[in-house]
């Protein structure tokens, strides 16, 4: 029988502060606890531990964490900084920006090596120190194995020829298992599942059968959307969907998408696509996701918080659908229930524009304090866009538009220079909005023209959003031509939109602005408060106001005080010699932002 070799291996580790890399697990241990950590995460860790106390050019690092020359953004390595710091805890903050020039780690890191011996068939034996062995002159007597006095003169029996085999034959079999398991182990792959996307709590192993092409684009697509990139986004989920084996994800989430945007028929035409690709196999995440983007087509409140919550029972870590309930309950007025959804996500380990936008979410629902600590711990990054958009919503919360429009005037420059388009453009039709409640009629008028300009025809929504805006800014400044181009316009836009509040809102501005031209009234289920609040308006420039007063107090009664237009509400109160119900903060600010003008023009309350 041949002996067993054994060799000796190193296990490396880097230490620093309270932190540990294991570069044989690949591993992160905080304080002596293992913490979660992605391999471009530990990646990073383990070339500024090799560096530390270094200045690391970006490029360097980049070269380093995407080797074999991959084209990699400023803005993915700053985003995989921010996780690795994430990683570290309570010692993010050795992780450094070096501006100007990359990221350093400040404090010394060690390198360790500990010995493990290993076995020809790579089962690692532990051979720690064991207890020291005396010298023979300090052996005790008592220690030494003493003759057997009913043996006669024996030191001990000698077994018997039997026992002998026996021993033999099991010391055969063990070292037969040992092999036979080493085989099984080492060949048999472990069952790993990889997480494409935290976000959506998205799994590899929730599209079994699909291509590596297919998984690869999946996660670059929903990695760009985290970056802000939707139109990039888009391309690649396109690309994945071409596949015709592809499951039904790239349809849904394209769905869901171009709904967010505004293209209600795409919207619809990808989900009916969606549709015709679930199987009977088609596991529970798909079908709950395809459920959740109908509900969202729908327009369905309910069913929205409901199938999100449901997908958060089978994905826990999904943050998206957390901001998907939090934004719905603040819809319905429910701001404490919102706050405590966004309690749940894990803001550090989220992409650099949903995190800033869920701290500013914070702000607006109501946690100044815990959205002012994310911000001071961001400073270190003064040069970034999103993080002067960060400074405007916490303005904009604080009502503070002078300067709101400060901050967001730089966010516009510094997302232009960083091309950040998404970014860019909401911030500029924020920046317009604070200009309006400022009274600054002209340059909101240069400001949001030109955010509609650079909106283009991608997001109808709130190009009819702006349009509305800009109607009602110039019927006040008196511009007849540019007024009569623009109503023209949102009529347009308005048989194009999605059936919500931003599309009642800005009929309800065309009754007000132009009731010789009224738009056609809305096709609304009996008994909605939207539908009453129509018929108010309607009746009000039909001079019946009795009949107006009537119908506004059905759309009161029937809750048009929990949706965005609560203001118009409000204006029609005042046009019948009410007085106007009690403002609502208009913040986050979503659409519609021509609810700005009606604000301006009601007294307080």
């Amino acid at each position: 029988m041949s002996a067993i070799r054994e060799t000796t291996s190193r296990n490396v580790r880097w230490t620093f502060a309270g932190v540990t890399l294991d570069l044989e697990r690949r591993s992160v241990w905080v304080d002596g606890r293992p913490t979660g950590c992605s391999g471009k995460a530990f990646e990073l860790l383990l070339v500024l531990c090799q560096h530390a106390q270094q200045p690391l050019p970006r490029d360097t690092l980049i070269n380093k964490v995407w080797p074999g020359g991959q084209i990699v953004s400023d803005e993915a390595l700053t985003q995989l900084v921010f996780r690795a710091r994430a990683v570290l805890g309570p010692y993010g903050n050795v992780l450094k920006t070096v501006r100007g020039v990359g990221f350093e780690l400040t404090v010394p890191a060690q390198c360790s090596q500990t010995g493990v011996a290993r076995t020809d068939g790579s089962t690692t034996l532990d051979v720690s120190p064991t207890l020291p062995v005396p010298d023979s002159a300090d052996i005790d007597a008592t220690q030494i194995p003493q003759e057997n006095p009913v043996m006669g003169g024996k030191a001990r029996s000698i077994p018997s020829r039997p026992a002998l085999v026996l021993i033999g034959a099991l010391l055969l079999a063990m070292l037969g298992w040992w092999a036979w398991h080493d085989v099984v182990v080492e060949r048999v792959p472990a069952i790993t599942t990889t997480v494409l996307n935290e976000g959506y709590g998205l799994q590899s192993d929730d599209l079994p059968g699909a291509s590596a092409d297919t998984l690869r684009l999946l996660e670059q697509a929903l990695r760009r959307e985290d970056l802000g990139e939707r139109l990039r986004a888009l391309s690649l989920l396109r690309a994945a969907h071409a596949d015709g084996s592809a499951p039904a994800l790239p349809a849904i989430l394209l769905a869901l998408w171009n709904q967010g945007s505004g293209r209600t028929i795409e919207a619809r035409d990808w989900l009916q696509q969606a549709q015709e690709r679930l199987l009977p196999s088609t596991g529970p995440y798909q079908r709950l996701m395809y459920l959740y983007v109908r509900a969202e087509l729908e327009e369905d409140t309910a069913q929205i918080i409901s199938t999100a919550g449901a997908l958060l029972d089978l994905r826990p870590s999904a943050w998206r659908m957390r901001q998907a309930r939090a934004h719905l309950f603040e819809y319905r007025g429910l701001r404490a229930a919102a706050l405590n959804e966004l309690r749940f996500v894990e803001i550090p380990r989220l992409g650099l524009r949903k995190r800033d936008l869920t701290i500013a979410d914070l702000a607006s629902f109501g946690d100044m304090q815990s959205a002012q600590a994310h911000l001071e711990r961001l400073a270190e990054d003064p040069e970034r866009a999103t993080w002067y958009f960060l400074q405007g919503r916490l303005a904009w919360t604080r009502t503070d538009w002078a300067a709101a429009v400060n901050w967001f005037d730089q966010t516009v420059r510094h997302a232009a220079h960083e091309g950040q388009v998404d970014l860019r453009n909401r911030a500029m039709s924020y920046q317009g909005a604070a200009q309006v409640l400022l009274g600054d009629d002209l340059a909101a008028i240069a400001t949001l023209e030109r955010a509609r300009e650079l909106l283009g025809n991608r997001q109808p929504r709130d190009e009819l959003d702006l349009t509305i805006l800009l109607a009602g800014l110039r019927a006040g400044q008196g511009h007849t031509t540019l007024l009569e181009a623009d109503l023209a316009r949102a009529r347009q836009l308005l048989t194009d939109s999605v059936a919500d509040d931003n599309r009642e809102a800005a009929r309800l501005a065309l009754l007000r602005l132009a009731p010789n031209q009224a738009p056609p009234a809305p096709d609304l289920p009996p008994g909605s408060a939207e539908g009453a609040l129509w018929q108010a308006a309607w009746m009000l420039e039909q001079r019946e106001d009795a009949a107006a007063a009537e119908a506004l107090t059905l759309a009161i009664q029937r809750g048009i005080g929990d949706t965005r237009l609560w203001d118009d509400a409000r204006w029609l109160q005042h046009q019948l010699g009410q007085k106007p119900g009690p403002a609502q903060p208009i913040d986050p600010p979503y659409p519609p932002l021509s609810r700005m003008l009606i604000r301006r023009q009601l007294p307080e309350g």
